[in-house]
């Protein structure tokens, strides 16, 4: 679990910036499975409404590596050290537009 004061602060600028999509979000807990249980919530309310993607968990891994291989620019990469980061970034960019910008050290829309 990434316990760095970047991820901390990456969470908790998620948090109150969108807190409809971390009700009952208990950062005491096991932060990679609740953020896990978000994404499927969203990919499952997704597949529901497009056929980008089905309801089975090999596709959602699909869509996700996908995501992650054309989403982010690879100079861009390195500045996510653990996967809680990787999985957050998902639920932002996804649900909101919106990357982590390590200069202005806030998630900002995408452009």
């Amino acid at each position: 679990m990434d316990k760095s004061n970047k991820f901390s602060f990456m969470l908790r600028k998620a948090i109150l910036q969108h807190p409809e999509d971390f009700k009952n979000f208990d950062d005491t807990k096991n932060v990679q499975d609740q953020l896990l249980e978000i994404i499927k919530k969203y990919l499952d309310k997704k597949a529901q409404t497009t056929s980008d993607i089905k309801t089975h968990p090999l596709n959602h891994l699909s869509y996700f590596c996908h995501w992650f291989s054309s989403k982010i620019p690879w100079d861009k990469v390195s500045q996510f050290t653990s996967p809680e980061q990787v999985l957050l970034a998902f639920v932002m960019y996804e649900q909101h537009n919106k990357v982590w910008d390590d200069e202005k050290v806030n998630w900002i829309k995408h452009v």
